[in-house]
């Protein structure tokens, strides 16, 4: 089966660092960056988070915990895969079912906040083949599925991502033989679309460090799709009262 077509542009997002990332970098290293632990202003949330969970759905879901206890007290709300439907009903299993659920279930929220949708593998799929649909302000993908490593190229995986208008960002493994750095750029990607790559595979096991760096990458790209005037870097979550 052909290739996809290759973006003009492809390349060029995988070798020059996205605007946000600089910035955050910069200010890392002028220290301007610190937050105090404090509990942070209910008018300064960045919005509401849902995450979807991949296929291996529960055993993914550490994905979504170690960026929640990392971030989650610079957003309004997080709602996990199991506040939004269970993977034990197999229905959910078939990616058109999923993403009319998915539909249904953001139809019905309230909308008085900017939405972030993140995801992981499939459920990254689903959050940006829905975004424009759920009115979403933001997506956030991890281990995007561009293909499947024991099947030929399946174009409705990534075609939607030609012409999504919301900014996107991919946090991409370097060795995810769902989508390896060296086959990411033959995919025609819109303008909206960051790729950035981390060192890792498609189950995203990082170590802390690791998990702290992709952690500010999020909240940098968060804050500068959504205007925010917050510092960016993830600051520690407010002490728990003794």
């Amino acid at each position: 089966m052909p290739r996809p077509k290759r973006s003009p542009n492809s390349h060029r997002r995988l070798k020059e660092r996205p605007s946000f990332v600089s910035r955050l970098t910069r200010q890392l290293d002028l220290g301007l960056l610190f937050i105090p632990d404090r509990p942070i202003k209910k008018s300064m949330m960045l919005g509401a988070v849902y995450f979807l969970l991949g296929d291996s759905a529960p055993r993914d879901a550490f994905i979504a915990s170690e960026l929640k206890k990392r971030i989650g007290h610079h957003f309004s709300c997080w709602t996990d895969q199991h506040d939004i439907h269970s993977f034990e009903d197999r229905y959910y299993r078939r990616f058109r079912h999923r993403a009319r659920a998915f539909r249904t279930f953001m139809a019905e929220r309230p909308r008085q906040q900017p939405v972030i949708l993140m995801g992981r593998s499939s459920g990254a799929r689903v959050a940006s083949f829905c975004a424009s649909s759920c009115r979403a302000d933001a997506v956030v993908c991890l281990g995007y599925p561009f293909r499947h490593p024991d099947k030929d190229q399946e174009p409705d995986r990534y075609q939607h991502l030609a012409t999504i208008a919301i900014p996107t960002l991919i946090l991409q493994g370097r060795s995810d033989p769902y989508g390896r750095a060296d086959d990411i750029s033959a995919y025609a990607l819109s303008t909206s679309v960051c790729v950035q790559l981390i060192q890792t595979d498609h189950h995203m096991r990082l170590r802390p460090d690791e998990w702290d760096e992709a952690a500010s990458t999020i909240l940098a790209f968060c804050h500068d799709v959504l205007g925010s005037q917050l510092p960016v870097r993830a600051s520690a979550p407010p002490p728990t009262p003794s």
